[in-house]
């Protein structure tokens, strides 16, 4: 996905407004250019057919209690609970499928490397179980939302 640093800073500006909000709170959801796509916006709705990935832990059987491992998510937007713009309900690829719908569309992705452990695991009979808990070191997870006018992300690949 080609961007420029340019185009992220009004994004991240907004967005980071939004994480730091509570549900209460409203934002206002901009393109790179600081054209409005959406006001009162209170959350971003992700694609449910994201993609993630448990880095580090090669099979189930090594579930052990303190084992550390990375997950790694990505999934493109496909809304925002508030008042959109026509451009943006017009204009957003929410498909994710490689091909922009047309020459005006854009798109918004997140991406996400969490830092995890094993906090508890067991067995159960034949099933085995496990919780998992975030690693709290200042800066192991990290997070970021990437807008692009190309529309070409394909999650599953």
């Amino acid at each position: 996905m080609k961007i420029s640093f340019r185009k992220l800073i009004p994004v991240a500006a907004a967005l980071g407004f939004a994480f730091a909000a509570s549900s209460a709170q409203a934002f206002t959801l901009q393109d790179g250019s600081g054209g409005v796509y959406a006001t009162n916006a209170t959350s971003l709705d992700w694609n449910s057919t994201g993609s993630g990935v448990a880095k580090g832990i090669p099979s189930a059987q090594q579930l052990t209690v303190g084992k550390q491992f990375d997950f790694l998510y990505q999934a493109n937007l496909s809304g925002v609970n508030g008042d959109t713009t026509g451009n943006f309900r017009a204009n957003l690829d929410s498909n994710a499928n490689g091909a922009a719908q047309d020459a005006s569309a854009f798109e918004f992705t997140i991406v996400a490397k969490l830092s995890e452990y094993v906090k508890t695991s067991g067995t159960s009979g034949t099933t085995l179980n496990a919780s998992f808990g975030l690693n709290d070191t200042p800066g192991a997870n990290k997070v970021a939302i990437y807008y692009d006018t190309k529309a070409n992300a394909f999650t599953s690949t």
